[in-house]
C-alpha cells in the first residue's frame, strides 16, 4: 500500500503539455473482457485442516441468501428493509389468473428527499476475525449489499448483433439524470438510444431479487464541452430520459453532489459498480465496493511521472483527482464511469467518477474525474 494523504482544498490547475495516448500499458476502464480462456488448472486436494476460509465466496453466499430470501425481512438499523409480500392466494386461485407479487408499502420509502442515503450495512456486514485479533476486521473490497449504494447504475452498449452489453459505471443524479465517465459514451453522443441504464440493479446475471431492476433508454447525451479524448480531460458526461426511474423504491436513489473546492471534510470514500479487480481483471456479474483514500494532487502526479508511458513532464490536469490503489485493491477493467463516494454527515457525496489507470493491481493510482471541480457545470445542466 503506497501511503496517501487528504486531497488538499484546492485544486491547482497546472498547463498540460503531455497528450495521453492509448498505448499498451494505459488501461481504459471501460474496454470490453478478455475473450481468452483460462488455463486448465490440474487438481490438488487440499490436506485436512490446511484450508482457509475465502472471504469473497462466504460474502457472496450471504448475499444471495439475503436478496432471495421471501421468508424473513431485514432488521436494519435505519429500517431501510426490503420486502415482498408472498402471492396473494385468494388472486392465484382464481381462474385464468397469472401469479404476481405485490410490494408491500414498505417497499414505498419516503427517504429520497435527502440524497446519498446509504442502506442495509450495518447489520448484516459479515466481519472477519483472525484468531489473533481482538477487533473483527471489515472487508475493504468485495461485493456490496443488496440495494446498499442505491445511486449505482449500470450502462449498457448495444452491439453489432442487436444486444446490449455492459460497458460502464454510473451514478444517479435524480430520477432523469445520470453521470458518467464521457469517454464512456461520447463515440454515441448523436446515437443515444443505444444506451440504455439500469437503476437498482445488484446480479446482472438474473432479474429475480427481491426489488426489480429498473431500464431506461437514453434519450439525451451532453458531454462536457472541454473533454478531450486525447487525454480525457473533464471526462463527465449526463445521461437524460424521457421516462424517469421510479425513485420512490428502495433500491433506487440519488446520490449528493458536493460543493467545489475542499473536499478534505469528506471521508469513508468507496467506489461502487461492476468493474473487475486485480484477483479478476474483467466486469463482474454481482456489483462491488473497494474502499480508497483520496491522494495529494501534487503526490499523485510524481507517482504517476516515473511511468515511462507517461514521462517526467507529465501534469496532472486539475478535472482529475486521485485515489490510492494496491495489489488487491485497484480500479480494473469494467469499472469506467463507476462513481468514487464520499461520506459527509451521513450523506454520501459524488467525488470522482472512474476514468483512467496503468495496469491492475500495481499499486499505480487510480485517476478518476474531479466530480468536485467539474459539479458548478453539473448542476447548470442538471437543472
Amino acid at each position: 500500500m503506497t501511503p496517501s494523504t487528504t486531497t488538499s482544498a484546492s485544486i491547482r490547475t497546472t498547463p498540460s503539455t503531455t497528450k495521453l495516448k492509448p498505448v499498451d500499458s494505459l488501461i481504459f476502464d471501460s474496454d470490453g473482457p478478455s475473450l481468452s480462456l483460462p488455463e486448465a488448472v490440474s487438481f490438488k486436494p487440499i490436506p485436512p485442516n490446511e484450508s482457509e476460509h475465502d472471504p469473497a465466496l462466504l460474502l457472496e453466499l450471504s448475499n444471495l441468501l439475503l436478496s432471495h430470501s421471501i421468508v424473513d425481512t431485514f432488521d436494519t438499523s435505519n429500517n431501510n428493509a426490503l420486502e415482498i409480500e408472498p402471492v396473494s392466494t385468494s388472486e392465484s386461485n382464481k381462474e385464468g389468473s397469472s401469479e404476481t407479487a405485490t410490494t408491500r408499502p414498505a417497499d414505498i420509502i419516503d427517504v429520497h428527499s435527502q440524497c446519498g442515503i446509504r442502506r442495509n450495512h450495518v447489520t448484516s456486514r459479515i466481519y472477519f476475525q483472525d484468531e489473533d485479533d481482538d477487533v473483527p476486521k471489515e472487508a475493504v473490497f468485495g461485493m456490496t449489499e443488496y440495494g446498499e449504494f442505491p445511486w449505482t447504475v449500470a450502462v449498457y452498449q448495444l452491439i453489432r448483433n442487436g444486444t446490449f452489453v455492459y460497458h460502464c459505471g454510473g451514478a444517479l443524479l435524480n430520477k432523469k439524470v445520470v453521470v458518467t465517465a464521457a469517454h464512456c459514451v461520447s463515440n454515441n453522443r448523436l446515437h443515444p438510444s443505444r444506451y440504455v441504464v439500469h437503476a437498482g440493479d445488484w446480479d446482472r446475471r438474473h432479474q429475480q431479487e427481491r426489488l426489480p431492476h429498473q431500464e431506461r433508454t437514453v434519450s439525451r447525451i451532453v458531454v462536457h464541452p472541454n473533454y478531450y479524448s486525447g487525454a480525457l480531460f473533464n471526462d463527465v458526461a449526463l445521461l437524460f430520459f424521457d421516462e424517469p426511474f421510479n425513485d420512490t423504491m428502495a433500491n433506487v436513489g440519488p446520490v449528493c453532489l458536493p460543493g467545489e473546492g475542499n473536499v478534505s471534510s469528506y471521508s469513508n470514500c468507496l467506489v461502487t459498480g461492476w468493474g473487475g479487480s486485480p484477483k479478476l481483471n474483467r466486469a463482474q456479474s454481482i456489483q462491488q465496493f473497494s474502499k480508497l483514500a483520496l491522494l495529494d494532487q501534487a503526490y499523485c502526479e510524481a507517482r504517476l511521472r516515473d511511468q515511462p508511458s507517461l514521462g517526467k513532464k507529465f501534469k496532472l490536469h486539475e478535472s482529475f483527482v486521485c485515489a490510492d490503489v494496491d495489489a488487491t485493491v485497484d480500479l480494473c477493467q469494467g469499472s469506467g464511469g463507476s462513481p468514487l463516494v464520499c461520506e459527509k454527515n451521513g450523506h454520501y457525496h459524488l467525488i470522482g467518477l472512474v476514468s483512467w489507470g496503468i495496469g491492475c493491481g500495481d499499486g499505480i493510482p487510480a485517476v478518476l474525474s474531479n466530480v468536485s471541480a467539474l459539479s458548478e457545470w453539473i448542476r447548470a445542466k442538471d437543472s
